[in-house]
C-alpha cells in the first residue's frame, strides 16, 4: 500500500470552481461506507482536510485503481463537474507526503507562513482519528507531517512576519473608514475562523460587537470579555444598524440575499456597508455586489491584501521547501519500514488466527517459517512483499507475539 492524494485547492481552482468541490462532515458517513463495501481491502484508512482555500483527500491505498476510483466516486458523489484535469492535482508516495508537510507547513498557502493552517491540519488529524477514518499506517504519515510542520516553523522565519485572514480584514476596514473600531460589527459563526476574527477585533480596540450562529454559542475572547449568540432566524433584525458584516458559516447555498441587503441600505441614508464574505461556499449572493453603497468582499478579495511582508515570506518559504524536502527523504524511509512491519504483522494476525492449534505449533518450530506460512495462506490474505526482507529469527520473534496473544 502506498500514500495517495487528490485535491483542489486556490492554485488551480477559483473560488467560485472549488465550492463544488467541498467535503464537509455531512460526507464523511459516505466515504466511511466506501472504504468498508467498495474499498475494503483496497484503501486502509483516509484523512481530509478541508479549508477555505483547499479540499485534499489523503488515502492508504493498495494500487492506483483503487485511487483513481475512490477519486471518482467523491467526485460524483458531490455531483462536480470541473476539469479533472486542470482543477485537480494527485500525488502519490513521498510526493504525496511532501505536498503534506508542506501543506501543513504555511508554504502551500495563499498567504505564505499563515498560521491557521497549522491548527486547521491537527484539527483535522484529531477529527479523523477519532471518527476511525485515519489510522494505522496513515496516522503515522500525518503525526509526522505535524512533526516537520513545527520544526520548520521553528527553523524558518517563515511565520515571523504574521499575516493572517483576521490581519487582513483589519486592513480592509482601514481602506474604508476613517475611524473602524468606532463602526458596528456583526459576526456570523462560531467556527475558528470567526472566533479568530473576533479576537483580532478585541484585541484592536472594536467594542461595537455583535455575535449570531445557528445554536446558541458562547465565545471567550481577550480581555476578559465574552460574547453569547444571537439566533441567525432573527437575522433581518439583527443587520439593521450594523455597518459591517463579516459571515463564516458552512452552507450549501448563500443565505445572505440581495433582497435583504437592499431593505437594509434602505434605513442606511447612503452610509456604506461593509460585507466580509470568508465562507465557503460563499454566504452571500454575488449580485450584491451591484448595491451602490454596498462593499463585498470575498476570501479572495481579503487575500488580495496580503502583500505585507510577502518577499520576506517568499525568501523564508524557499529555504521552508529545502528542510521539508531534507526531512521528508529522512522520514520516508523509516516510515516506510515501520508501515510495512505494521502490514506484515497485520496480514499475519489474519492467518494466524484462523490457523489450527497443530499448525500454530508447528509454525513455532520451523526453521523456515515462510515456507510454513505460505501452507495455510489463501488468496484473501495477502502477505505483503516485505516479508522475504525480514530475518527468520525476527519473524519468529512476531509470530511467537501474535501467538501469545491469541
Amino acid at each position: 500500500m502506498e500514500l495517495k492524494l487528490f485535491g483542489i485547492s486556490h492554485k488551480t481552482a477559483s473560488l467560485e470552481m472549488r465550492e463544488s468541490f467541498v467535503i464537509n462532515d455531512d460526507h464523511y458517513s459516505y466515504m466511511k461506507n466506501l472504504l468498508e463495501t467498495k474499498f475494503a481491502g483496497e484503501i486502509d484508512s483516509i484523512f481530509v482536510l478541508s479549508t477555505c482555500n483547499r479540499t485534499e483527500v489523503y488515502s492508504y491505498c493498495r494500487g492506483e485503481d483503487s485511487h483513481q476510483q475512490f477519486f471518482q466516486s467523491i467526485y460524483k458523489y458531490l455531483g462536480c463537474e470541473l476539469d479533472i484535469t486542470k482543477n485537480f492535482y494527485q500525488f502519490s508516495g513521498i510526493a504525496a507526503f511532501k505536498h503534506m508537510c508542506s501543506v501543513a507547513s504555511g508554504i502551500e498557502s495563499r498567504i505564505i507562513g499563515e498560521k491557521e493552517i497549522f491548527g486547521q491540519f491537527k484539527k483535522a488529524n484529531e477529527l479523523f482519528l477519532n471518527i476511525g477514518l485515519n489510522k494505522r499506517m496513515l496516522s503515522m504519515y500525518t503525526d509526522a507531517a505535524i512533526k516537520i510542520a513545527k520544526q520548520v516553523r521553528s527553523d524558518t522565519k517563515i511565520d515571523h512576519n504574521p499575516v493572517s485572514i483576521s490581519s487582513l480584514v483589519l486592513n480592509v476596514f482601514d481602506e474604508i473608514f476613517e475611524n473602524p473600531s468606532d463602526q458596528n460589527i456583526i459576526t456570523i459563526g462560531a467556527g475558528e475562523v470567526a472566533s479568530g476574527v473576533l479576537n483580532s477585533l478585541v484585541n484592536a480596540g472594536f467594542q461595537n460587537l455583535t455575535f449570531a450562529n445557528r445554536t446558541p454559542k458562547k465565545i471567550s475572547l481577550g480581555n476578559n470579555i465574552s460574547l453569547s449568540s444571537r439566533p441567525l432566524n432573527k437575522l433581518d433584525q439583527l443587520l439593521l444598524g450594523q455597518d459591517i458584516i463579516i459571515s463564516s458559516i458552512s452552507t450549501d447555498l448563500p443565505f445572505i440575499g440581495k433582497g435583504l441587503i437592499e431593505k437594509i441600505c434602505a434605513h442606511r441614508k447612503n452610509k456604506p456597508l461593509v460585507i466580509i464574505d470568508l465562507g465557503v461556499p460563499r454566504n452571500a449572493e454575488s449580485l450584491i455586489k451591484n448595491i451602490e453603497q454596498v462593499y463585498l468582499f470575498s476570501l479572495e478579495d481579503i487575500e488580495s491584501f496580503s502583500n505585507e511582508n510577502l518577499r520576506a515570506r517568499e525568501s523564508e518559504a524557499e529555504k521552508a521547501k529545502v528542510l521539508i524536502n531534507d526531512l521528508c527523504s529522512l522520514n520516508d524511509e523509516g516510515l516506510k519500514e515501520k508501515v510495512s512491519r505494521k502490514e506484515l504483522y497485520s496480514a499475519l494476525t489474519k492467518l494466524i488466527q484462523g490457523a489450527t492449534e497443530d499448525f500454530k505449533t508447528k509454525l513455532l518450530n520451523s526453521n523456515d517459517p515462510i515456507k510454513a506460512l505460505n501452507e495455510i495462506n489463501d488468496a484473501e490474505i495477502k502477505l505483503p512483499k516485505n516479508i522475504n526482507d525480514i530475518e527468520s529469527y525476527a519473524l519468529r520473534s512476531m509470530i511467537r507475539e501474535i501467538i501469545d496473544v491469541a
